[in-house]
C-alpha cells in the first residue's frame, strides 16, 4: 500500500514539474485543471491518513480495555490462589493436630 501511494505521489510530482516547466504553453484551463487536481489529491490523502488515524487509535483503545481485563482476571486469580494457600495451610495444621492426636493417644 505504501508503494502504490508512494508511486501515486511522486507521479503526481513529476506531472505538477512538468505543467509548472511547460505553463507558458499550456493553457489556463489545463493549468487550474491540474492545480485542481493537486488538491483533491492532497485532500483525499489527508482524509485517509486522519481515518488510518482514527482506527489507530480505535485499535489501541480496545488492546487498552483488553489489558484492562486481563488485569482484572489476574488479580482475581491471584486472590482465588491465596485463598487457596491459606486453606491449605489450615489443613496441614490440622493434619499436624490430628497426627499429634493420633501419637499421644
Amino acid at each position: 500500500m505504501k508503494d502504490a501511494r508512494d508511486s501515486a505521489q511522486a507521479r503526481a510530482e513529476s506531472l505538477r514539474k512538468h505543467a509548472e516547466e511547460r505553463k507558458d504553453k499550456l493553457s489556463v484551463w489545463w493549468d487550474k485543471l491540474q492545480r485542481e487536481w493537486n488538491g483533491q489529491m492532497t485532500s483525499i490523502r489527508r482524509a485517509f491518513e486522519k481515518d488510518r488515524t482514527e482506527h489507530d487509535a480505535k485499535k489501541a483503545k480496545r488492546a487498552a480495555e483488553s489489558a484492562d481485563e486481563d488485569a482484572e482476571f489476574a488479580v482475581d486469580f491471584a486472590y482465588a490462589a491465596i485463598e487457596e494457600a491459606e486453606y491449605a495451610v489450615l489443613d496441614a495444621r490440622l493434619a499436624h493436630v490430628e497426627a499429634d492426636e493420633l501419637t499421644n493417644a
